[in-house]
């Protein structure tokens, strides 16, 4: 299995008496997983409905986090123009 979306182990165990004879388990498989949580991003500047004039150089800047993982991309896209 992938390690980002899960791993198998194999489990047994082993029993010894007061004297030293021991016997072991047959093994059992488990599968380790977490579902992927999808990241957080927002934009942080400029704010919703900021106004600036025609020409102005405006830089965007986001915060994006991922509980389960790291960023790997931001993306910014031109949206619609009213």
């Amino acid at each position: 299995m992938d390690e980002r979306t899960g791993w198998k182990l194999f489990h047994n165990c082993k029993a010894t008496d007061n004297i030293g004879a021991t016997t072991t388990s047959t093994a059992i498989a488990i599968t380790v997983s977490s579902a992927n949580v999808a990241p957080a991003v927002s934009i942080t500047s400029p704010v919703n409905n900021g106004s600036f004039a025609v020409g102005s150089t405006v830089t965007i800047n986001a915060n994006a986090t991922d509980s389960d993982g790291t960023i790997s991309k931001v993306e910014f896209s031109r949206g619609q123009r009213n």
